[in-house]
């Protein structure tokens, strides 16, 4: 799939009739290293399709915190 053009995206009208999060957990809360992650679909009207948001958090360097 050939990538978006930015203005096509800042002017984008899909309607979305759904939003799924679903949380995928392979591993203990706290743990170090782990694929815990979060996905994210935006289910478009009339079934035509879907959207699935990306996300990665980055860690903060000296704080015990990551952002999105």
């Amino acid at each position: 799939m050939a990538p978006v053009d930015p203005l096509t995206v800042q002017h984008g009208t899909r309607l979305v009739a759904q939003v799924r999060v679903v949380v995928h957990t392979l591993d203990a809360a706290g743990a170090t290293i782990s694929d815990n992650h979060w996905s994210i679909y935006l289910v478009l009207a009339d079934n035509i399709g879907s959207i699935s948001i990306n996300m990665r958090a980055e860690s903060i360097e000296g704080l015990n915190m990551q952002i999105a």
